[in-house]
């Protein structure tokens, strides 16, 4: 039973603007992502949330997190329903509205794109 004068809290759901929202804060943030250890990740979706919620989307951090890998895992399934290619027989789930949707915007599968080498290369050609 819940407490008296309080509400519980309603589940995010994730409308297409929030979406499109998600995948391009996600994409903003990417070398973020790309030039801090794993473990400080949580403060960039942080960020995406709160950015998120400047545009009126009320999503915390896991949630986007959540929402992140299931667009990334729908694409994924999509390009190998679309190319016929499953070469490890992996299980192919039946596909969403949102994995229809958003699958040009994920086309150009930014989230692959790694800069860390020129780092790399940069601070070992100094010494």
């Amino acid at each position: 039973m819940a407490a008296l004068g309080f509400a519980q809290p309603q589940p995010f759901e994730w409308s297409q603007n929030a979406t499109y929202s998600l995948i391009r804060l996600r994409r903003h943030y990417h070398d973020h992502f790309e030039y801090v250890s794993n473990n400080r990740h949580a403060a960039i979706w942080i960020a995406i949330s709160n950015a998120l919620q400047m545009y009126g989307f009320i999503a915390n951090l896991q949630q986007c997190r959540t929402k992140w890998y299931s667009l990334k895992y729908g694409y994924k399934n999509l390009e190998k329903l679309q190319s016929g290619q499953n070469s490890h027989n992996q299980l192919i789930s039946n596909l969403t509205l949102h994995d229809r949707l958003f699958h040009q915007e994920l086309s150009d599968e930014f989230w692959l794109r790694t800069d860390n080498y020129l780092f790399i290369d940069l601070f070992l050609n100094k010494f």
